[in-house]
C-alpha cells in the first residue's frame, strides 16, 4: 500500500525552496567567468550545479535509517543538459564525492542513479533545439523530471528491503509529481537570467561570440588604447545553398565556417557573426601592453580567405563559396566603434566591387568613393526625368561570315558633375535600391522603341535585339507581361527580342525567375544566359532554366593567349554547342582571339574589334548597310 507522507512533502518542498535560493545566488557569480574560453565556462556551471546539489544532500528527507531522498538527481540532469557533458562530469563528481563522505548504505545505488540523471541531461542536451533556451516549453523539463523519477525508483531496487520499503510506500507519487514540479521550476524560475548569461556567452548558431559582447570587447580595448585590426568577412554563395539546398544546410555551412574560423584564427583573435552571411574579426598584439598593432605574417588575411573559401561538405553535397574582406585598424587614437565600422564596411565594399582575392586595407580614398557613391544614388533617382539617360547599341556578328546578328542595348549615364559614369557603377547601386525596375522598363521601351523605327526602314527579320534584365526585375510578378505588353505596343514580333540575363541575377532571385522566364518563354521571347562561367552554378542554370543562347564571359575571351585558360575556352565552347545552344564570345579585342573563336566555331561574337557601341542613328546606318 502506498502512503502519502505529509511531513515529507513539507519538508521537500522546503528544501526545493533552498535549493531555488542557492541556485540563484550562484547564479549571480555568472558574468564573472563569461568571457572565459567554453571549457572553463562549462566547468564553472557544473561547479554550480554541483554545489547546489550538495547542498540539497545537506538538507535531505530522511525514507529510513540511513538513505537520502535529496534534489542532486534533478540538479545533475539539468546540469548536463544546460552545459553539456563538461558541466555534467564535474557536478556529478562533486556529488559522487559528497555522498561517499556521507556514506551509508544506500550510497552506491544512489551514486548510480546520479549518473543515469547525468545521462539523461546528456541525452536531451544533443537533441535539443536551437531555440531550447527562448522557448517556454513544459514537456522538456517535465519529461526529465519524470525520467530521473523513474531511474532513481528503479535503483531504489537495491537499497536494504525496509528502506526500499518505506520509500515507495511514502514518497513514489510524491516524487512522481515533485521531480517534474522541481525540473520546471529550476528551470524556468531562473530561466530569464540563463537565457540573458547564456546569450552572453555564445551565438547559438555558430558558437561564436554574440555581436553584443563583441563589440564591448573592442570598446574595452579602444577605452585603453589597445590597437588592433578589424576585418569584416563578407560570404557569397549562401542565397544559391538555401535555393539549391534548404535553409538547414546553409544554417550547417555557417557552423562550419565558423569552426574553420576558430580553428585558424591565432589566440589573440576574435570573432562574431554580424548578419546572416557577414562575420566581424579582430586581431590584436598578444601582449596588450606593447601599444603598436599586431605583426601579422605576409598574406595573413589571404591565408584566410583560401581557408574559408575551400570546398565544404553540406549533407553530402560540395558547397563553395566566395569571401571578400575588409580591413582597417585601430592604432590606439581616439575613434570609437561607431566610426571604425563604416571603415571596414568601406574597404569590403571596395573589396566586393573589385573582386580582389585579398582583404583590402582602409584608407582616406575609401572614403570619398563611399561619398561619390551616395551622391551617384541620389542623382539616379532623377535621371530619367533629367534625360541624362540614353541607349547605345553594341553590334554581334556571325563568325561564320561576318553577317549582323543583332544588336545588344547598353544603358550610359552622362552626369553633369561626374561625367560618364560607367554602368558597373551605377547598376549595382539601382539594383540594391531597387530603382532598377524602373530604369529597366524605360530600357526596355526605349530599345524596343528603337528596333522599331529601324525595322521600319527595312532591316532584316533575323535581326535580334538583346536587352539586359536584372534579377530585381525578375522579381516583380508582373514582368513576362509587362515585356509583351510593350511589344505589342511596338508592334515587334516576340522573337525578335532576347533578354539576357546574368548568372549574377538568378543567383539572388531563382525562385521567381523560373516562372518569369516560363511565361517568356510562352510568349515566344528569347532567353540568353550573359556571362557564363562567372559563377560557380553555371551548368545548373543550364538545367534549370530554358535559354536560347549562351554568352561566355569575357574574361574567358581576354584570357585567350594562355595555353591553359585557352583549352578551358574551347572546352567551354564545344560542351555548350553539344547542348545545343548558340553561343557569344563577349569582349572580343584582338584577331588573335577572333581567329581562336572561329577554329573553334563559335556562333557569334561581339566587342570593340568589331565595333563600339554605337548610337541609334549610327546603328541603324550600320544596319542598312549590312
Amino acid at each position: 500500500m502506498i502512503d502519502i507522507n505529509v511531513t515529507g512533502i513539507v519538508n521537500f518542498i522546503q528544501n526545493i525552496a533552498v535549493v531555488v535560493l542557492f541556485l540563484m545566488f550562484c547564479h549571480r557569480l555568472i558574468p564573472a567567468f563569461k568571457e572565459w574560453k567554453p571549457p572553463m565556462r562549462k566547468s564553472a556551471f557544473g561547479l554550480l550545479f554541483g554545489t547546489t546539489g550538495i547542498v540539497s544532500m545537506l538538507l535531505p528527507l530522511f525514507s529510513g535509517e540511513e538513505s537520502i531522498v535529496s534534489m542532486k538527481n534533478i540538479l545533475t540532469a539539468l546540469s548536463a543538459w544546460l552545459g553539456g557533458p563538461i558541466a555534467a562530469g564535474v557536478s556529478v563528481t562533486l556529488v559522487t564525492v559528497a555522498r561517499l563522505a556521507i556514506g551509508g548504505a544506500g550510497a552506491w545505488p544512489s551514486i548510480a542513479s546520479g549518473v543515469t540523471a547525468s545521462l539523461i541531461g546528456l541525452v536531451f542536451y544533443y537533441f535539443r533545439r536551437p531555440t531550447i533556451f527562448r522557448s517556454f516549453r513544459l514537456a522538456r523539463p517535465t519529461l526529465i523530471g519524470l525520467l530521473v523519477w523513474a531511474e532513481g525508483t528503479a535503483w531504489c531496487m537495491l537499497l536494504p528491503e525496509h528502506d526500499r520499503v518505506f520509500i515507495i510506500r511514502n514518497y513514489t507519487v510524491v516524487l512522481a509529481v515533485l521531480y517534474p514540479a522541481a525540473a520546471i521550476l529550476f528551470h524556468y524560475c531562473l530561466n530569464p537570467e540563463w537565457v540573458k548569461s547564456r546569450e552572453t556567452l555564445a551565438d547559438e548558431a555558430t558558437g561564436l561570440t554574440p555581436p553584443d559582447l563583441f563589440w564591448h570587447q573592442m570598446q574595452q580595448k579602444m577605452d585603453a588604447r589597445t590597437p588592433f585590426y578589424l576585418t569584416i568577412l563578407n560570404v557569397d554563395g549562401l542565397k544559391t545553398i538555401v535555393t539549391l539546398n534548404s535553409a538547414k544546410a546553409c544554417n550547417e555551412l555557417l557552423k562550419e565556417i565558423s569552426d574553420r574560423l576558430t580553428g585558424w584564427l591565432p589566440d589573440n583573435a576574435a570573432a562574431c557573426r554580424m548578419e546572416a552571411n557577414q562575420f566581424v574579426v579582430a586581431v590584436a598584439d598578444p601582449d596588450p601592453q606593447s601599444g603598436a598593432l599586431p605583426l601579422l605574417p605576409p598574406g595573413f588575411w589571404k591565408q584566410l580567405q583560401a581557408a574559408l573559401s575551400e570546398p565544404y561538405v553540406i549533407q553530402h553535397k560540395r558547397c563553395h563559396v566566395a569571401i571578400e574582406a575588409g580591413t582597417t585598424a585601430y592604432a590606439g587614437d581616439g575613434l570609437s566603434v561607431d566610426q571604425l565600422l563604416p571603415r571596414a564596411y568601406a574597404a569590403l565594399q571596395h573589396a566586393r566591387e573589385t573582386g580582389v582575392n585579398e582583404a583590402v586595407l582602409y584608407n582616406e580614398r575609401l572614403s570619398e568613393r563611399i561619398r561619390r557613391l551616395a551622391q551617384i544614388e541620389e542623382h539616379l533617382k532623377t535621371a530619367i526625368e533629367d534625360d541624362r539617360l540614353s541607349i547605345h547599341y553594341e553590334p554581334q556578328f556571325e563568325l561564320s561570315d561576318g553577317a549582323l546578328r543583332g544588336i545588344e542595348a547598353q544603358l550610359h549615364w552622362e552626369h553633369p558633375e561626374f561625367g560618364e559614369v560607367p554602368a558597373r557603377e551605377f547598376l549595382p547601386i539601382a539594383e540594391k535600391t531597387k530603382m532598377i525596375v524602373r530604369i529597366g522598363e524605360w530600357t526596355l521601351r526605349q530599345a524596343c522603341g528603337a528596333y522599331a523605327r529601324i525595322a521600319a526602314q527595312g532591316a532584316p527579320e533575323s535581326l535580334k535585339l538583346s536587352v539586359n534584365v536584372s534579377g530585381v526585375q525578375l522579381e516583380q510578378s508582373g514582368f513576362a507581361a509587362l515585356v509583351v505588353d510593350v511589344l505589342r505596343e511596338f508592334g515587334l514580333s516576340p522573337d525578335r527580342l532576347e533578354l539576357e540575363l546574368s548568372e549574377g541575377s538568378l543567383l539572388s532571385s531563382m525562385e521567381n525567375a523560373s516562372k518569369q522566364m516560363d511565361e517568356l518563354k510562352a510568349a515566344g521571347i528569347r532567353l540568353a544566359l550573359g556571362k557564363f562561367g562567372s559563377s560557380g552554378s553555371s551548368i545548373h542554370f543550364l538545367r534549370m532554366f530554358p535559354f536560347d543562347t549562351i554568352k561566355i564571359d569575357k574574361s574567358y575571351i581576354q584570357d585567350i593567349g594562355s595555353a591553359k585558360e585557352q583549352d578551358l575556352t574551347g572546352s567551354m565552347i564545344g560542351f555548350i554547342k553539344h547542348l545545343g545552344y548558340s553561343v557569344v564570345a563577349e569582349g572580343l579585342e584582338t584577331y588573335e582571339q577572333l581567329i581562336y573563336l572561329k577554329k573553334r566555331k563559335c556562333d557569334y561574337a561581339q566587342g570593340h574589334l568589331f565595333s563600339k557601341p554605337l548610337r541609334e542613328d549610327e546603328i541603324a546606318a550600320l544596319v542598312h548597310i549590312g
